[in-house]
C-alpha cells in the first residue's frame, strides 16, 4: 500500500511556478508547454491580423483573472511574434496546439512565419514606475539583452535638451561646462549647441565624455530626455535594418501600474499612455504593438473613483481593443486533469471502484456540476482529477478564477509544497486512514483563505470570508463536521455567485462526506446548532443555507408574540398582498391590434368568502376600466368550492381560481408572518436598540425570505406558465373554463371577451390618445386641435402647422377615419364620416344628445357615460375631439354651464375638462336663422376694430368678446354705469358684460329680444338700433357736461345769459372781489374745498377744454370720466357748499376783528401777504402745537437760531398753501 503523496502524485515542472514574463522571456520549456484556450486563440487572431502594414488596432488590453494563464499567453506570444529561429520547434508546436482548436487561426500565425515577419519584444512586468521612464528603461533593457546597439538619431536633440536645462535650471553646471569646454582648445559653448545642431558625431561623442566628468562618471542615457513614442519611432526604424518588422510591447501585471496610478487620469501620465497607443495604432509600416495584460478592464481600477475619473479612464481605454482572456471551466478541468499526474495510474483504480465512480457520476448529473459534459467525459475526469472530490474539481476552478492571486493560484494548489496545497493534503488523509482519501471542498478553503479575504469591494468574496470567520468562533472545538459545512458553505456561495449550484443541506452533506443515514443525520443536526447561533440562516424561499450574522433577538417568539397582538383580518392580509405583488393586468392584444388601441382587464385579489355577491360592476363603473381578472385566493378544498359556487355571470369578469386538488395552502401563515415582519420592522424600540444593525439585517432577510416565498405560492395562481390555475368566464349566466398554460392564451381569451363586449369601438389609430390615461402631452395636444376647429375654417390642417403630436392627433381622429374630409366642390368640411360604420355611430350618439340639448339644458353625463361603456367603450382621450367635431356647427349657439356657472370659453381645456368629469357639466343649444346670421355680421362690422390682431385667431365668439368688452371698457366711466340711459341702452350695456359669461345666451337670445327683432327684421333695422344705441352711450358723458353747465347758470345767477359753466364761474368769482376792492387770491380760506375750488377758476383760462374735469378732482377728488350717477348729485352739492364758504370767509375776512393778517418780506422778493379767518385751537390742535415746539427743541438743538426760525417760517408759509424757494 502506497502511503505518501509523493508516490502517487509526480511533480510536474512547468505547473510548479508562476510564469514570468521577464524571466521567462525566450525559455523553450514554457513555450512548448503552453495550452491555448478559445479566448487567447481569439485574442491572437485580433493581433496577428493587426501585424498586416494597413493594420490600425495595435494596442491591446487582455484581462482574466489571476492563475487563468495570462503570463504564460503573454511569453509564447512574444515567441511567436519575435519568430526566433532559435524557438521554432517550439513555436511549431504552440502552433499545433492552435490547430486542434482552430485551425484557421494556425493557418494565419502560419502564414505570419511564413512571411518572415518579426516582432522585436519589450517586456514589463508589475509597477515599474512611471510609464515614460519604464518604457524606455525596459526598451533599454531588451537592446541590451540582445546585444542589438542603436544610435538614436534623437540622440543630438537629447544632449541640446540638457544642455537648455542646465542653462535653465542648474546655472553652475554650465559654468563648469564652459570651464571644461575653454580647457580644450579654447572652445566656446555655443560652438558645442551649433555642432549637436548639425548632429556632428564628434560633438557628440564630446558632450558624453563631458557629461561624465560632470556628473562624477554617470553616463549619459540619450533616452531620459525623450518621449516614449518619439524614441519607440526611431528605435523601430533602425531595428528593420536587424530584420525586425516592429517592436511589441508586453507589459504583463499592469493591473499594478494603474493601482498606483488610477488617480492621474487628468495627468500627463495618463496623457502619455494615451499618445502611446495611438502611436501605435496608427503606426502603419513601422510597427508598433502595446498589449497590457490585467486582471480586470481599466475602466475596472477606477471603479472606486469618482464619477469624473471613471469616464476619463473610460474614454483613454476606447483606444484599445479589449480581450476577455476568461477561461471555460471546461477548460479549467482539462487543466486542472493535466496538472496531476501519477507514477503508477493503477493506484487511481486501487481507490476508485467502478461502485463508486458510478455513484459520483450520478451526484454529478443530478447537480449539473460539469454543464451537459458526456458521461463518459465525467468518469475519466473523475478517475483523472483523484483525490480531488468531483465537487472540488468543479470548486476549484471557479474559485481560483475569482479569488487567485499571483502566489496563490489553482496550479499552486495542485502542484506545490505549501501547507494546505494538493500534496500535503493527500498526505493528511493517507495518514488519518480513510477508505477513499478524497480532498473535500472544506479543504480548498483553508488555502484560499487569505485570497477570498482580500477581495474586498462591491462584489467581492470579502463578505463570504467574514460570514465564515464568524461562523468558526460559534463552533465549538470537538465540532469538525461543523467546522467542515462552514468553510463547504463559504466555498460553495463563492462559487455560487455566477454558476447554478446553491448550498442546500443534501449538498453541503456531500460535501463534507455525509454519505450514509448516520452521517447525514450529524451534519443536519450541526445546521441546525448554526442556524440557532445565528450564524446560518435557511432560506425556507428556496431551501438554501447563507451566513447572518444575527442579533440575540429571538424572531421565532416575536413573532408568535406579535400575532397573537395584532392578529390581522382577513381585508388586512389582502392588502398587504396587494402592496407586495400587484395582481398583474391581462391585454387584449390581438383585440389592441385591430382596434389600436390599449384595452385590457384589472387583475384583482379576492378571498373565496368575499366573491358572494361582489358588485363587479359597480367597480368596473367607479374605477373605468375594461373588465376584471379576479384571482381568488382560496386556501382550501372547502374554500375552493364556495368560490366556484359563488360565481357570477358577468362578461367583463374573468375568474381564476387554483386548480382543484392544488389550493393555496400556506398562503395564510406566509401573509400573517409577513405582516407581522413588517409591524416588527416598525418598531421603534429596536430601531433604538444598541445591536440595532444587526438586527435590522435580520429583519431585512427575513422579509426577503417571506416575500420569495409569497411570490412562489401567488406565481403558481397569476402566472399561466406554472399551468396549476384554472381560468372560468361567463356568458349567458354559463360558466366555462379554461386551462391556460401561455400569457398568449390568456390575452387571446380577453381579445374573445372585448370582442363580444366592446363590439361597437370604432378603430382609432392614436397611440398618444386612445388609452386610459394620456399624457400631458397628448393632452395638449387635443387642446390645439379643438381650439383650431372652433377659431379656423375648415381646411386641410385647420391651420395647424410642423410634426408635433397635435398633427398627429388631427390625422388620426379626423382625417384618417373620414370626419375631415373634402367634398365635391374641393372644399375641406368636418362631416358624419359615411365610410365608417362604427364611428358614423358614435358621431350619430352625440349628436342625438346635442338634438335634445336645443332650447333644454341637459347635462353632459349621459352622452358620456354611453360612449365611454359597453358596447362603444371609447378612450376618454380621443372623445374631446370627437365631440368638438359634432360641436363645431353648433358652436355660435352653444352655452356650457359648470354646476350653476356659466363656462365663458368653450375650447379644447372646457371639453377635457366636461369628458373628465361629465357630471359637472350641462349644455343648452339655441336655433341659428337669418335674422341671428345679419346680427352677428353687423356686431362683427362695428366691433371689428376694437379686437387686436393677436386674438383674431380665436374662435368667432370669443373675437366679438373681446371687442364689444374693450368698446365698453374705453368709455368714460360715467358712459359704463350711468342709468340717465334709456331703458333698451342700459340692456344693451347689459349684454355686452353678460357677453363675458355667457357669450352665446347674451348676443343670440338676450339681445335678439332686446331689439325686439322678428324674422321680418331686416339686417338695416339691426343695424340703426345697434348705432343709435351704442350712440347713446358713449354720448352719455357730453350730455353730463352739458347738465353741468345748465346747472352752473340756473346757481350761480345767469341763468338765460350763457350755457358756458366756465364763464359763468368766473364771472362768479370776479365779481366775490370786485365787490370788496380786495383781489380774491388774497384771501386763505378755511376749508380746502373751498380753496381748491377758488385755485381752479382762478387759475383756468376761458377756453380750457379741461375746466370741468380739473374742477370735478378738486371737488370729489376723482376725474369726471369717472362719476357714476351719485357723483352728479354729490358734486352739486359740493360745489354749492363752496359757494357759500367763499362769500362767506371773503366778507369775514373784510372786517379786521375777524381776520388775521400778516405780510413777509424775503431777500430780492417782493412783500407777501396773508390774511385768514381768527379760530380758537381745539384740544387736537393744542397737541400739534405742542408736538412741533417739542420736536423743534429737541431736534433743533444742533442748529443755529436763525436756521430755526427759518424752518418755522417755511411751515408757517405752507400752512397758508404756499412754500419758500430753497
Amino acid at each position: 500500500m502506497v502511503t505518501t503523496a509523493h508516490e502517487i502524485i509526480k511533480p510536474i515542472s512547468r505547473f510548479q511556478r508562476a510564469i514570468h514574463v521577464r524571466y521567462d522571456l525566450r525559455d523553450s520549456n514554457a513555450v512548448e508547454q503552453y495550452i491555448p484556450t478559445q479566448t487567447a486563440i481569439e485574442a491572437l487572431k485580433s493581433i496577428i491580423r493587426n501585424t498586416n502594414s494597413k493594420g490600425t488596432q495595435r494596442a491591446h488590453v487582455l484581462y482574466a483573472a489571476y492563475g487563468s494563464g495570462k503570463s504564460h499567453f503573454a511569453v509564447a506570444l512574444a515567441a511567436l511574434l519575435e519568430n526566433n529561429p532559435k524557438l521554432s520547434h517550439e513555436v511549431d508546436g504552440f502552433i499545433e496546439h492552435l490547430s486542434e482548436t482552430d485551425p484557421q487561426v494556425a493557418e494565419l500565425t502560419r502564414n505570419y512565419i511564413k512571411q518572415g515577419k518579426k516582432l522585436f519584444p519589450v517586456v514589463l512586468s508589475g509597477n515599474e514606475g512611471s510609464f515614460a521612464p519604464a518604457m524606455l528603461r525596459a526598451l533599454t533593457r531588451s537592446l541590451n539583452e540582445t546585444g542589438i546597439n542603436i544610435e538614436l538619431s534623437t540622440r543630438f536633440q537629447s544632449a541640446l535638451e540638457t544642455i537648455d536645462r542646465w542653462q535653465n535650471e542648474y546655472p553652475d553646471f554650465i559654468a563648469r561646462l564652459e570651464a571644461q569646454l575653454s580647457q580644450h582648445n579654447g572652445n566656446a559653448l555655443n560652438g558645442l549647441v551649433k555642432s549637436l545642431h548639425a548632429e556632428d558625431e564628434s560633438a557628440y561623442k564630446h558632450f558624453v565624455d563631458l557629461y561624465a566628468q560632470l556628473t562624477a562618471g554617470a553616463a549619459f542615457d540619450p533616452l531620459v530626455e525623450q518621449s516614449p513614442d518619439v524614441v519607440y519611432r526611431d528605435v523601430v526604424t533602425q531595428l528593420q535594418t536587424h530584420g525586425y518588422t516592429g517592436i511589441v510591447v508586453i507589459w504583463d501585471e499592469f493591473g499594478r501600474y494603474l493601482e498606483g496610478h488610477a488617480t492621474q487620469a487628468f495627468s500627463n501620465e495618463a496623457a502619455i499612455l494615451q499618445n502611446f497607443a495611438e502611436t501605435c495604432n496608427y503606426s502603419d509600416e513601422n510597427q508598433l504593438h502595446l498589449l497590457l495584460f490585467t486582471h480586470k478592464e481599466l475602466q475596472g481600477y477606477a471603479s472606486a473613483l469618482p464619477q469624473s475619473y471613471q469616464q476619463e479612464w473610460s474614454r483613454i481605454e476606447g483606444r484599445f481593443q479589449r480581450h476577455d482572456l476568461s477561461t471555460d471551466p471546461l477548460i479549467a478541468y482539462r487543466l486542472i486533469a493535466n496538472a496531476i499526474q501519477y507514477n503508477d495510474p493503477a493506484i487511481v483504480h486501487h481507490y476508485l471502484s467502478d461502485d463508486i465512480v458510478d455513484w459520483l457520476i450520478g451526484w454529478v448529473k443530478d447537480y449539473r456540476l460539469f454543464g451537459s459534459m458526456p458521461e463518459q467525459d465525467i468518469h475519466n475526469l473523475i478517475y483523472n482529477t483523484w483525490p480531488l472530490h468531483p465537487l472540488t474539481v468543479f470548486a476549484l476552478a471557479h474559485l481560483s478564477s475569482r479569488v487567485a492571486q499571483n502566489e496563490r493560484t489553482m496550479f499552486t494548489f495542485l502542484t506545490s509544497d505549501e501547507p494546505n496545497a494538493l500534496r500535503n493534503l493527500l498526505e493528511r488523509k493517507l495518514f488519518s486512514g480513510e477508505d477513499v482519501p478524497f480532498i473535500r471542498i472544506p479543504d480548498l478553503w483553508d488555502y484560499f483563505e487569505n485570497s477570498v479575504r482580500a477581495d474586498i469591494g462591491g462584489a467581492g468574496a470579502h463578505q463570504y470570508w467574514s460570514g465564515v470567520i464568524n461562523a468558526l468562533d460559534k463552533v465549538g472545538e470537538t465540532d469538525e463536521i461543523g467546522e467542515e459545512l462552514v468553510k463547504a458553505l463559504g466555498v460553495i456561495s463563492i462559487c455560487a455567485d455566477n454558476n447554478p449550484i446553491r448550498p442546500t443541506t443534501e449538498l453541503l452533506s456531500w460535501a463534507v462526506g455525509a454519505e450514509n443515514e448516520e452521517t447525514l443525520q450529524a451534519a443536519i443536526h450541526a445546521l441546525d446548532n448554526l442556524r440557532r447561533r445565528k450564524v446560518v440562516i435557511h432560506r425556507q424561499i428556496d431551501g438554501y443555507w447563507t451566513f447572518i450574522a444575527g442579533s440575540d433577538i429571538n424572531f421565532e417568539d416575536l413573532l408568535r408574540v406579535t400575532l397573537e397582538r395584532i392578529n390581522p383580518s382577513a381585508l388586512q392580509l389582502r392588502r398587504l398582498l396587494e402592496q407586495t405583488i400587484p395582481a398583474p393586468y391581462t391585454l387584449a392584444r390581438r383585440y389592441n391590434q385591430q382596434k389600436s388601441m390599449i384595452r385590457y382587464f384589472t387583475g384583482v385579489y379576492r378571498w373565496s368568502d368575499e366573491m358572494l355577491d361582489a358588485p363587479w360592476d359597480l367597480l368596473i363603473e367607479q374605477e373605468q376600466i375594461d373588465g376584471l381578472v379576479v384571482y381568488v385566493l382560496a386556501t382550501d378544498e372547502l374554500a375552493w368550492q364556495q368560490a366556484y359556487e359563488s360565481i357570477q355571470a358577468y362578461d367583463q369578469v374573468v375568474y381564476v381560481l387554483p386548480r382543484e386538488g392544488h389550493p393555496l395552502v400556506s398562503l395564510v401563515d406566509i401573509l400573517r408572518e409577513l405582516f407581522a415582519l413588517q409591524e416588527i420592522n416598525n418598531d421603534a424600540s429596536l430601531h433604538q436598540h444598541d445591536d440595532r444593525d444587526r438586527i435590522q439585517r435580520e429583519i431585512d432577510w427575513l422579509l426577503e425570505d417571506a416575500q420569495g416565498r409569497l411570490d412562489n405560492i401567488i406565481k403558481n395562481l397569476i402566472d399561466p406558465r406554472q399551468q396549476k390555475s384554472v381560468w372560468i368566464t361567463t356568458q349567458d349566466d354559463m360558466a366555462q373554463g379554461h386551462r391556460i398554460n401561455s400569457p398568449g392564451q390568456t390575452t387571446k381569451l380577453i381579445s374573445d371577451i372585448c370582442d363580444r363586449v366592446f363590439s361597437k369601438t370604432p378603430a382609432l389609430n392614436s397611440e398618444g390618445l386612445n388609452k386610459r390615461i394620456p399624457t400631458a402631452q397628448q393632452y395638449r395636444a387635443s387642446e390645439l386641435v379643438i381650439d383650431a376647429l372652433f377659431s379656423h375654417e375648415p381646411d386641410e390642417t385647420f391651420g395647424i402647422e410642423g410634426y408635433g403630436p397635435e398633427v398627429l392627433a388631427l390625422n388620426a381622429l379626423l382625417r384618417v377615419p373620414g370626419i375631415l374630409r373634402q367634398n365635391t366642390d374641393g372644399n375641406w368640411q368636418l362631416e358624419r364620416p359615411e365610410n365608417n360604420p362604427l364611428l358614423a355611430e358614435v358621431w350619430d350618439t352625440i349628436d342625438t344628445h346635442f338634438a335634445d340639448c336645443v332650447n333644454n339644458k341637459k347635462s353632459f353625463k349621459p352622452v358620456i357615460q354611453k360612449l365611454t361603456s359597453e358596447p362603444f367603450g371609447i378612450r376618454e382621450g380621443v372623445l374631446p375631439i370627437l365631440i368638438a367635431s359634432v360641436l363645431r356647427s353648433r358652436l355660435m349657439v352653444t352655452s356650457i354651464w359648470r354646476d350653476r356657472s356659466p363656462v365663458s370659453t368653450i375650447d379644447g381645456q372646457t371639453l377635457l375638462k366636461i369628458v373628465e368629469n361629465p357630471e359637472d357639466y350641462s349644455i343648452e343649444i339655441g336655433h341659428w336663422s337669418p335674422v341671428l346670421d345679419d346680427l352677428w355680421q353687423i356686431l362683427m362690422s362695428r366691433f371689428n376694430e376694437y379686437i387686436q390682431d393677436i386674438e383674431r385667431d380665436k374662435q368667432p365668439l370669443s373675437r366679438l368678446r373681446s371687442g364689444m368688452t374693450r368698446w365698453l371698457q374705453g368709455l368714460p366711466a360715467f358712459c359704463r354705469f350711468t342709468k340717465q340711459i334709456s331703458d333698451q341702452a342700459n340692456q344693451f350695456r347689459d349684454v355686452i358684460r353678460k357677453v363675458q359669461t355667457e357669450p352665446s345666451k347674451a348676443i343670440f337670445e338676450t339681445l335678439p329680444r332686446i331689439l325686439q327683432l322678428t324674422e321680418q327684421s331686416s339686417a338695416d333695422e339691426i343695424a340703426t338700433s345697434i348705432d343709435r344705441l351704442m350712440q347713446e352711450i358713449s354720448n352719455a358723458y357730453y350730455d353730463l357736461q352739458r347738465r353741468l353747465d345748465v346747472f352752473v347758470a340756473n346757481e350761480f345767477g345767469y341763468a338765460g345769459l350763457t350755457q358756458d359753466g366756465l364763464i359763468t364761474l368766473k364771472s362768479w368769482v370776479s365779481s366775490v372781489h370786485s365787490d370788496n376792492g380786495t383781489h380774491i387770491s388774497e384771501f386763505k380760506f378755511s376749508s380746502t374745498l373751498t380753496q381748491n375750488v377758488v385755485n381752479v377758476l382762478l387759475e383756468s383760462s376761458e377756453n380750457d377744454g379741461l375746466f370741468w374735469n380739473r374742477m370735478s378732482e378738486a371737488v370729489l377728488g376723482v376725474t369726471l370720466r369717472d362719476w357714476n350717477d351719485n357723483s352728479e348729485i354729490r358734486f352739486y352739492d359740493e360745489l354749492r357748499k363752496a359757494r357759500d364758504e367763499v362769500e362767506r370767509d371773503v366778507q369775514e375776512l373784510i372786517e379786521e376783528d375777524k381776520a388775521v393778517s400778516f405780510a413777509i418780506q424775503l431777500p430780492d422778493e417782493d412783500p407777501r401777504e396773508f390774511r385768514f379767518r381768527s379760530s380758537d385751537l381745539t384740544q387736537h390742535g393744542l397737541r400739534l402745537l405742542q408736538n412741533f415746539k417739542s420736536t423743534m427743541e429737541i431736534a433743533g438743538r444742533p442748529l443755529s437760531v436763525d436756521e430755526r426760525r427759518k424752518i418755522a417760517l417755511a411751515f408757517l408759509v405752507h400752512v397758508m398753501g404756499e412754500d419758500l424757494d430753497e
